[in-house]
C-alpha cells in the first residue's frame, strides 16, 4: 500500500513533541533529591493538572508552576514532568516543558 509523503508528514507534525528545555543554569547546591520531584510530579499531576496558572508548588527544593493550561490530562503532566527530570536532572538546575498553549517550569533547584 502507497501512503503519500505528505500524509505521513501530516501525521508526524499531529503527534506531539516531547522535549524539555534544560535550564541554562546549573550548579546550585541546595537541591531535591531524585525522590522529592516524583513526589512533586505525583501530587501536581493528581491535584494540579486541570487548572490553568495555579500557584507555585514546593517540595523540598523543588518547585513546579504551569503557566497558561491547562494541562490536556494526568498522563501528559506526568510525562511532562519525566521529561523535564529525564534530560535535565543531574546536569542543569531544572528545565521548561511548552505544548499546547502551556508551559511548566521545573526547578530543581535553590541557588543563594
Amino acid at each position: 500500500m502507497y501512503i503519500p509523503t505528505s500524509i505521513l508528514l501530516l501525521a508526524t507534525l499531529a503527534l506531539p513533541s516531547f522535549a524539555a528545555d534544560c535550564f541554562q543554569q546549573s550548579g546550585c547546591k541546595k537541591c531535591a533529591s531524585f525522590q522529592q520531584l516524583q513526589d512533586l510530579k505525583n501530587n501536581y499531576c493528581a491535584n494540579k493538572w486541570n487548572q490553568a496558572n495555579p500557584p507555585l508548588q514546593y517540595n523540598g527544593y523543588s518547585h513546579a508552576q504551569v503557566f497558561g493550561g491547562p494541562v490536556g490530562n494526568k498522563k501528559l503532566c506526568q510525562d511532562a514532568f519525566d521529561d523535564i527530570i529525564g534530560q535535565c536532572y543531574g546536569k542543569n538546575d531544572g528545565g521548561d516543558f511548552n505544548y499546547n498553549g502551556w508551559d511548566l517550569r521545573l526547578g530543581f533547584c535553590q541557588c543563594d
